[in-house]
């Protein structure tokens, strides 16, 4: 049997993707062309938009539909109707599909996409390269001002001495010891050298140079202190334990010893162990003593009453102190040999 064709109106819905309107139970194709049936202007349709409001969107459809119907055959796909993507939600990959690709902003090419890298490696590379010249400038200078800017250099007015009084050794003296450390920079000032030259001045027994930020140094002085008297012909020097001469005057010094020393380069070793003889004896007995000699090897020593001291070597000093104390109270003799304190000998 051969079906009658479908009403126009129903063609269209099938095209657009509506529903056909549900047909009644019971009804086939032919009941509603055939005879008896009622008539297509009482056949109830869908209610179909107003014609001024389908033909706004009609008008867009038609302009957007060259460029969907182009995206699909460039891209091999199924051609899908504007109509129906635009009733739901349209995501990118639809708006593509409908509005096409922008007509007024051609694709960049490989060229400009490089050029476009180089500059920014090149903008990349130079500012790199203005930094580390910024950097090692500032670093140049910054050695500049430490070693060479003259807002550093010492001035002798910055010099501080201390630890000696000015009548012992004048600061003049000690500022000509610093010699070349004075206008140089401060960082640049060996204290070392500066320490060694100031401890060849006479009265100095230690000295010890710190800095002082920016531009001063310190100058803390150990002085020597005389401890002995040496006789030199019609005066007396008097002399520190290092045997150094402080000064010379016209007399001793009261409560010192007498000492008679080599005039070699032993001075400090002599002087050492003349002292350590004499701390070694009685008070009563070290008064006594007029004289304390030696020639390097063995020590002599002159009592009061022109008696004579054989001491020997400088070891065993506090035994042979013991042994001459008695033999000086219970044996008088003009002459004491300790050098053996366990044989002393008198005559």
């Amino acid at each position: 049997m051969k079906h009658p064709p479908r009403p126009r109106s129903t063609r269209r819905r099938a095209r657009e993707g509506e529903p056909e309107a549900r047909r009644p139970a019971g009804a086939t194709p032919e009941s509603h062309s055939g005879a008896g049936a009622p008539s297509s202007s009482k056949r109830q349709r869908p209610r179909r938009p107003s014609r001024a409001q389908d033909e706004a969107p009609s008008k867009e459809l038609s302009r957007l539909q060259p460029r969907s119907e182009a995206a699909s055959a460039e891209s091999g796909g199924t051609l899908t109707r504007p109509a129906d993507i635009l009733r739901r939600p349209i995501g990118a990959a639809d708006a593509s599909q409908v509005m096409g690709p922008a007509q007024d902003s051609p694709a960049a090419s490989i060229e400009e996409r490089r050029s476009e890298r180089r500059s920014a490696l090149l903008r990349l590379r130079l500012g790199r390269l203005v930094a580390l010249v910024t950097t090692v400038g500032l670093v140049v200078a910054a050695i500049w001002a430490v070693w060479c800017s003259p807002l550093l250099e010492v001035q002798e007015a910055q010099v501080r001495v201390t630890g000696i009084d000015e009548e012992v050794l004048p600061r003049s003296q000690v500022l000509q010891a610093l010699g070349q450390a004075v206008g140089t920079p401060l960082p640049r000032v060996d204290l070392a050298s500066a320490e060694a030259a100031v401890e060849k001045l006479t009265p100095v027994k230690d000295a010890t140079l710190t800095r002082r930020w920016p531009a001063g140094i310190d100058v803390v002085l150990t002085a020597r202190v005389a401890v002995a008297n040496e006789r030199e012909g019609e005066s007396w020097r008097h002399i520190d334990q290092d045997g150094v001469v402080l000064k010379v005057d016209g007399a001793p010094s009261a409560g010192q010893p007498v000492l008679v020393l080599p005039a070699d380069k032993g001075r400090a070793a002599s002087t050492a162990a003349l002292l350590e003889v004499s701390a070694a004896l009685d008070p009563a007995l070290r008064g006594r003593v007029t004289e304390f000699a030696t020639d390097g090897r063995t020590v002599t020593l002159t009592l009061d009453g022109a008696q004579v001291v054989r001491w020997g070597s400088p070891g065993d000093t506090a035994l042979k102190a013991k042994v001459l104390a008695v033999l000086v109270k219970e044996r008088p003799s003009k002459v004491y040999d300790v050098s053996s304190p366990a044989h002393p000998v008198t005559a």
